[in-house]
């Protein structure tokens, strides 16, 4: 979940910001290793689609991942970034927020002396 739902640029929208579709496009799909893409039916990497509708089937989640990417490329987000450092990435750097232009986006960390 935390990969899925946290990065230091996807936004935490506030009620008067949040809208079911804004919220759905708000996930990140992000491929894990294969045998784990494989054993997991590549809920990672069709995550999106998940949160679109919940009850497409896995073996059409990713045609239906195809299809979101060519028709909201605006909207849809995808981080090749290996799990392991996306993982560190977001441990270190999404710790806090702050609110900015009705969003509340992530702090930068403070440097490590």
């Amino acid at each position: 979940t935390l990969l899925h739902h946290t990065d230091t640029d996807v936004p935490h929208l506030h009620d008067d910001e949040w809208t079911w579709v804004r919220g759905a496009f708000l996930t990140i799909d992000r491929p894990y290793y294969p045998i784990v893409d494989f054993l997991q039916h590549h809920i990672g990497s069709t995550h999106v689609a998940h949160h679109i509708n919940p009850k497409i089937p896995h073996y059409h989640a990713q045609e239906a991942t195809e299809a979101i990417k060519k028709h909201f490329p605006d909207l849809y987000l995808f981080d090749p970034t290996p799990v392991h450092i996306a993982l560190a990435r977001i441990a270190t750097n999404c710790i806090s927020v702050k609110k900015e232009d009705g969003k509340y986006v992530y702090d930068s960390p403070r440097p490590i002396p």
